[in-house]
């Protein structure tokens, strides 16, 4: 351990009371009076300045008792000199000697508030048969030495109650620090209270002395036993100088659970002390009170170890029990963790990670509980999807499109009633849960406000978008009863409100529908089980130059004549076929018929006529498409010149596949591509730049309303020059009177196609009115 250097207030203290111990020596009752008061008072400074030093760390008050000590005796001996060495008065005369006693009163306070401060850390039992025992061994020894050899001879019962008072705080005091001191087995005294310890003890012995010859009546002032009270000063002061310089954890406000203080065997030191003492001490008190300590001892020895016991066994009971609730505490904290991870981990099982709502397999099963819930009378399953928003992925990035998504979902949360739920089910597909709602005009008021807060601008900087819903509805138990019919029914529903064409955003699924669906179904058997060659057949449709009215090309479009159900609308089978797979077939045998086609008719009158094909958006996904072309016009011999291939501007936009790819590899085949109902969906530039195409064919419903509507006649101006000078021809669909085909010159539209110069109609008729009439009107 590193030696601590002492500082100069130590040295100085030293030397001070060095003084008055050469004082008492020398009998000087003038200096003895002098250097007695400058010791306490510089003791009192000490103290007051380690307990200074501490004072922002430490709340223990020991030190403040100490200070209050040194200082009151430092005024009680500035009274005493200056009663006894300036004013020559008798101090015996005054109340001065009895003013002594407050500062054993000081000590005792100090006893009472250690007490309280370290009471909860000791064993009570073997406190109190601590205190009990040395308190007896005590009371005996001052009767021995003091009581049975003196009388009591007092003047006035002042006198006597004064020296009781501080004979009786003394005995307090010198008992409880024995008890404190030699109690400890545990515990390791510290430097500080070892010293402050041996400052009591001299104080306290030393008061008994002084009593012992106050009352023999052979006391002398300023004699050694008044250097014993300036020690116990210095020490005092020494103490807290060290408790400043060591300090020890404050542990006073803290729950000791281990084994107490007075635990454990005694000191090995005590015991070696207190056998010569015994021995020494037995000429003094008498064999009758030598044997009475002996056996106080013994049987304080013997108490001691069945309490030392009962504390162990205690300690051990207490400290399994504490095991046992701690271990029970931590399976406790591990069943609730496993529990809180358990929930966690079903929550993320059951959220969209993206939109935080409730996913497709917590949508799913929710369906089956509310079916299953007898409670749940009716609900109403809302299954929405987004229109167009793959173009945002394909233009924008996915990022992009996943905040476009997380907005969107943001607002159904806010805006859905109490007894709604919404999902995310997949991609752009979203569902509402409507249960035990009032009537259908409750629905009509969700479905209200689910479209009209998804019309609102999604701003994603730099970017704006705006979105629109198709929204199928179907209600249980009315519509279905089981989870798969609901869905399809919702499914059927939020299709037809996708492609519908009066612009209606929402369907319920109807007995209108249902015969709908009996009907497609029909169709889909058909056209399982239909021949190509015998039922299907090509008509064209002319198209002519508008400069010359040269007949430059022709339209395939394909018919079908069932051999019972007669005529069948394209718009109704070509969905069908696109949905069960029949389009791939079915797009091979088109192409192959209008190749065929478009070559006879080329090598026999020796005409460069251009057949247009068009071609579903599941064929171009295809990855193969474009080398089955290129294998096509190399098997049957045909110009690639011959064959233009038309795709709807929204297939541009929306294909899963790379349109740039597919563009460039059909023109380096040498064929045309023609955008068909340009005008209609995108209308976008960015892609007309991107894209290698040869012709935008502008749509018939801008068309119909060229004649009657200027604004429709300036967006059709303005497709014309933008065509134009990107290097593209245009045509004209759907023209059917004089002033439509007169417009279209003066805005010089390059081609014509519509019923003013003919209907679509089968080859031999097309060749027939078509063909032979270019013929013979050039011949």
């Amino acid at each position: 351990m590193s030696k601590t250097k002492l500082p100069l207030k130590i040295y100085i203290l030293i030397v001070i009371f060095l003084c008055h111990l050469l004082s008492v020596t020398y009998e000087s009752d003038l200096y003895g009076n002098i250097f007695s008061p400058i010791v306490a008072f510089y003791s009192s400074y000490v103290i007051y300045s380690s307990v200074k030093k501490r004072a922002q760390k430490e709340t223990d008050l020991t030190w403040y008792f100490l200070f209050a000590f040194t200082f009151l005796w430092g005024i009680i001996d500035t009274l005493w000199l200056i009663y006894d060495s300036f004013l020559s008065i008798d101090v015996y005369d005054t109340l001065i000697p009895s003013l002594y006693t407050f500062p054993s009163i000081i000590l005792a306070g100090l006893v009472l508030y250690v007490f309280g401060r370290v009471h909860k850390k000791w064993n009570k039992f073997q406190l109190l048969t601590d205190i009990t025992g040395i308190g007896i061994i005590l009371m005996i020894l001052i009767w021995s030495f003091i009581f049975s050899k003196t009388s009591m001879r007092y003047e006035s019962n002042f006198d006597f109650i004064n020296t009781i008072a501080y004979m009786l705080t003394d005995f307090i005091a010198l008992a409880s620090y024995i008890v404190f001191y030699s109690s400890a087995r545990k515990k390791k005294t510290p430097i500080s209270f070892n010293i402050v310890f041996l400052g009591i003890f001299i104080y306290t012995f030393t008061d008994f002395y002084y009593a012992y010859l106050d009352l023999t009546e052979t006391y002398i002032a300023n004699t050694l036993i008044d250097s014993s009270y300036t020690l116990t000063c210095m020490l005092l002061a020494l103490g807290s100088y060290f408790r400043s310089i060591r300090p020890i954890k404050d542990t006073s406000t803290q729950t000791y659970d281990g084994l107490p203080y007075n635990y454990g065997n005694s000191k090995k030191f005590q015991i070696l002390v207190i056998l010569p003492i015994l021995v020494l001490l037995y000429p003094f008190v008498g064999w009758h009170n030598f044997l009475m300590i002996l056996i106080i001892i013994g049987v304080h020895q013997l108490t001691s170890r069945y309490i030392q016991v009962s504390i162990k066994t205690d300690y051990l009971l207490k400290k399994e029990q504490h095991i046992n609730e701690y271990l029970e505490q931590a399976i406790q904290e591990k069943i609730s963790d496993l529990k809180l991870a358990n929930k966690a981990l079903e929550e993320i099982s059951n959220k969209d990670g993206l939109t935080g709502l409730y996913n497709r397999r917590y949508f799913l099963n929710n369906l089956d509980e509310l079916i299953n819930d007898a409670s749940c009378s009716k609900f109403a399953l809302l299954y929405m999807d987004m229109d167009r928003f793959k173009a945002i992925n394909d233009t924008h990035g996915h990022e992009v499109g996943d905040q476009v998504l997380y907005s969107l979902s943001k607002r159904f949360t806010n805006h859905c009633k109490e007894n709604c739920t919404v999902y995310r089910v997949g991609g752009d597909e979203f569902a509402v849960i409507v249960k035990n709602y009032e009537d259908t005009s409750y629905l009509y008021d969700i479905i209200d406000s689910l479209l009209k807060i998804s019309e609102f601008p999604i701003k994603i900087p730099p970017y704006v978008f705006n979105v629109s819903l198709s929204i199928g509805i179907s209600k249980y138990p009315k519509d279905a009863k089981d989870r798969g019919t609901l869905l399809k029914y919702a499914d059927i529903a939020m299709y037809e409100a996708k492609i519908s064409h009066n612009n209606q955003k929402y369907f319920f699924f109807d007995s209108d529908l249902s015969e709908k669906v009996q009907k497609k179904h029909s169709l889909e058997v058909m056209l399982k089980n239909s021949n190509f060659d015998k039922e299907f057949k090509l008509y064209y449709q002319p198209q002519y130059r508008t400069s010359d009215n040269k007949l430059v090309g022709m339209e395939a479009l394909l018919r079908w004549i069932h051999p019972e159900e007669g005529f069948i609308s394209p718009a109704d089978f070509i969905p069908i076929a696109e949905e069960t797979g029949i389009i791939f077939s079915l797009g091979e045998w088109v192409i192959n018929q209008a190749m065929c086609q478009a070559k006879a008719w080329n090598q026999k009158y020796n005409m460069d006529l251009q057949v247009g094909i068009n071609i579903s958006p599941l064929q171009i996904e295809n990855s193969d498409f474009v080398n089955r072309i290129r294998q096509k016009i190399h098997d049957e011999d045909i110009k690639p010149e011959w064959i233009d291939i038309e795709i709807t501007e929204g297939v541009a936009m929306s294909s899963q596949v790379s349109m740039e790819e597919i563009f460039s590899g059909l023109a380096n085949i040498g064929i045309s591509i023609s955008i068909d109902d340009f005008g209609t969906g995108y209308s976008s530039l960015s892609y007309i730049k991107r894209f290698d195409i040869d012709r935008l064919k502008i749509a018939k419903e801008l068309i119909d309303n060229i004649a009657e509507d200027k604004n429709t006649l300036l967006i059709v101006k303005a497709i014309i020059m933008m065509a134009r000078g990107m290097g593209l021809k245009t045509i004209a669909e759907g023209v059917e009177d004089s002033n439509q085909l007169e417009i279209l010159k003066v805005l010089e539209c390059d081609e014509i196609q519509g019923y003013i110069f003919g209907r679509p109609v089968p080859p031999e008729i097309f060749e027939l009115e078509h063909i032979d009439k270019t013929i013979h009107s050039s011949n």
